[in-house]
């Protein structure tokens, strides 16, 4: 009878012991494609076969280097709604095409540099075109940010695909480079007062769909971005314009913009044609009231302000810089639907689209930049 106890008793903390085993071995476990699993994301990026997918299996970090690269490779990482964090770059290089879904993405680089360069340098050989697709993620950008930027000819795509930062910071998420594409459907944005644009742009950009609410959106430098539809509001005391265009083109086809402070568009070059969508600045309630706007030789503005604040449209470039209001609606509950420094050689363009300022004011205000 005692050795049948002590023989149970053995077999017992056998198992145990198996079982314990059994459950930290699979605990190591990061990610799987098929049936083969893997303790490094690593080994799995460079195990996977054109067209493959990786599954993550717990959350995990990835610290896949520039100098191991990417180049060439075509695969899908499936997060299964874990979270992946980036503690080093990783680098796209020529001909690389993959497709990060469903989970959450955070970047974690305490030395500013971006978490995701797409595209390829000048002395690499492989120069195809590389990609970079967002499916169903949540983006978290963390100490400095999760940051994308592109070389040269990288599509950057989100798809219903939500971005954030954690706390203020100066970083930009899009750095879109001569000939690259970043095309955004669907989605919550959203950013705090002190982040910067979240798109500057070289290249390419195509916003449709996208509710976003916070400070500065776009920056256009010398590319072109269009906006077909979507909601976009800009939160109230920050001076930054919601976008800004200082070269290149901008088209607004549809979409609601909507700003509690100054400045939804601002114009210092390049074009901007407006063919629908709305437009529109609002006041913000003082102790539940509001009052209205006041008007000076400086300006329609709000109340204790010495010049036009809460600026729907501001132009402010030479000859070269054109504003074509061909459809939509833009209005104005602070004053003026636009406002043109009288230093500003700007042409502007009131075609088909409403326009309403407030009561009593014109539809385009021009004044001086020292007042």
């Amino acid at each position: 009878m005692i050795m049948k106890k002590k023989l149970v008793c053995c077999c017992l903390l056998i198992l145990t012991i198996l079982a314990v085993s059994s459950t930290t071995f699979a605990a190591a476990y990061v990610a799987k494609i098929g049936n083969q699993r893997y303790t490094s994301l690593n080994k799995a990026v460079n195990d996977v076969r054109s067209g493959g997918t990786i599954k993550l299996l717990r959350n995990t970090s990835w610290s896949y280097t520039e100098d191991k690269g990417l180049e060439g490779k075509k695969f899908t990482m499936d997060l299964a709604n874990h979270v992946l964090t980036l503690k080093k770059l990783v680098h796209l290089g020529g001909g690389t095409n993959i497709k990060i879904k469903n989970g959450t993405i955070k970047g974690n680089h305490k030395d500013g540099v971006p978490c995701f360069e797409v595209g390829t340098y000048a002395y690499q050989k492989d120069k195809r075109r590389s990609k970079i697709t967002f499916q169903k993620c949540k983006i978290k950008m963390l100490k400095r940010g999760l940051f994308i930027e592109t070389n040269l000819k990288a599509d950057i795509v989100m798809k219903n695909s939500d971005l954030s930062f954690a706390k203020a910071d100066d970083r930009t998420a899009f750095e879109i480079g001569e000939g690259s594409t970043l095309t955004v459907t669907g989605g919550n944005w959203s950013s705090g007062q002190d982040n910067q644009s979240i798109i500057d742009s070289n290249g390419s950009v195509k916003i449709s769909k996208l509710k976003y609410k916070g400070n500065p959106l776009l920056h256009i430098m010398s590319g072109k971005a269009e906006i077909t539809s979507g909601t976009y509001y800009k939160i109230p005391y920050y001076s930054r314009d919601l976008i800004t265009v200082s070269g290149g083109k901008l088209t607004i086809s549809g979409g609601s913009f909507t700003s509690e402070s100054q400045g939804l568009i601002c114009m210092s070059s390049g074009t901007m044609t407006m063919t629908g969508g709305k437009l529109r600045n609002i006041q913000i309630p003082v102790n539940n009231t509001y009052t209205a706007p006041s008007v000076s030789e400086s300006g329609y503005h709000s109340p204790g302000h010495s010049g036009p604040v809460c600026i729907l449209f501001e132009v402010y470039g030479d000859e070269k810089t054109v504003v074509n209001l061909n459809g939509g609606k833009v209005i104005s509950d602070h004053g003026c639907c636009i406002y043109r420094r009288a230093e500003a050689n700007a042409v502007i363009n009131i075609g088909k689209a409403t326009c309403t300022p407030l009561a009593g004011a014109p539809v385009t205000f021009i004044y001086s930049y020292t007042a």
